[in-house]
């Protein structure tokens, strides 16, 4: 077993009661006074061992109490700082959800101008290929005729040219 450490109050009191000397009565025993004294002493200097640890209770006891009341100080701060940063980021998702809609109502926005463009363009097409369908027929039977008169142009000529000869 490893010996306690001792405080230096209490060595100064187990150096006293080793070194201490009373006296004897003449016949049997020892001086009832001298004893007496020197118990008082040890009482008193054991009294002062209370005392300087009962203060040092105390003052670890007070210690204690401003820890206490700093670490509830700081935890006050932090559950502070926690609900400022919950609405804080509260805040920027609302605003980021804000500038989302934004956006997406910008993009919604822009895709039905496209589908209108591509709706005109298409209306646009439509009539036109109907336009050139209308003058490829008409330039067809043109030129058929012109085929059919240029085929009678060419018959009678021959024709003449036949007879001319």
């Amino acid at each position: 077993m490893s010996e306690k450490k001792k405080l230096p109050q209490t060595e100064e009191i187990a150096r006293y009661i080793e070194e201490m000397e009373i006296r004897k009565k003449v016949i049997g025993g020892w001086e009832e006074e001298d004893v007496l004294e020197h118990i008082r002493i040890i009482s008193g200097k054991y009294e002062e061992v209370i005392r300087s640890l009962q203060a040092k209770i105390e003052e670890q006891a007070e210690e204690e109490e401003e820890r206490k009341k700093e670490y509830g100080k700081k935890s006050t701060e932090l559950i502070d700082s926690m609900a400022q940063i919950r609405e804080y980021r509260e805040h920027m998702l609302g605003k980021a959800k804000e500038e989302a809609e934004e956006i997406l109502k910008a993009v919604r926005e822009q895709e039905k101008e496209r589908e209108e463009r591509i709706r005109e363009l298409k209306v646009m097409y439509e009539k036109e290929r109907q336009e050139y369908q209308k003058k490829a027929g008409l330039l067809k039977e043109q030129g058929r005729i012109f085929s059919e008169n240029a085929r009678k142009i060419l018959e009678e000529i021959e024709a003449l040219h036949d007879g001319m000869e």
